[in-house]
């Protein structure tokens, strides 16, 4: 299953390449990984359920008291009704993904397609400062950091996110 995320929580920080900056998780980034492991690794594809859809969504989300247990049943749900991408994505991590080694970050001041990067300053699982790293990386990259958000900004903040990424595509053409 999904176990073994804390012994392949380097896919996280190998975001940073050969650089070797960041190349270290923050502690509250480590922690958050094995919470995902722990409520993850209790819940084989036959058998997810709703308190660890809930224990994930308290990891990832910065405060998930107010739609917890609406989104845990909106994720059990989609986990039960679509089984084989979560065994893909099982089988993925099994395999140190879903992040690898995708690029080189010397590659990436090559890059000339508008790129728009969002993330929650408060992201448990991947730290704001990989955005921080990518948008010094990227020539035409924009960065939106939201503040009292996790690492669902899409979840947490709907709104602005659509705004933004509806806006970036009409203007980025």
């Amino acid at each position: 299953g999904r176990d073994g995320l804390c012994a392949t929580a380097s896919w996280i920080s190998n975001i940073s390449g050969s650089s070797g900056r960041f190349s270290r998780l923050a502690p509250s980034a480590s922690r958050s990984i094995c919470r995902i492991e722990m409520c993850i690794q209790t819940s084989a594809i036959d058998d997810v359920t709703k308190s660890n859809m809930k224990q994930l969504c308290q990891v990832m989300m910065f405060d998930p008291t107010d739609a917890v247990d609406e989104l845990a049943q909106e994720r059990l749900d989609s986990a039960l009704e679509n089984p084989q991408h979560l065994a893909n994505f099982l089988d993925g991590l099994s395999k140190g993904g879903p992040i690898r080694n995708w690029f080189k970050m010397e590659d990436l001041l090559t890059l000339q397609t508008p790129t728009l990067l969002i993330h929650g300053r408060d992201d448990r699982v991947v730290p704001y400062e990989h955005s921080l790293l990518l948008l010094a990386h990227i020539p035409r990259a924009r960065l939106t950091l939201f503040n009292r958000c996790g690492h669902w900004a899409m979840i947490e903040y709907p709104d602005a996110f659509n705004r933004m990424v509806i806006d970036f595509i009409e203007n980025e053409k």
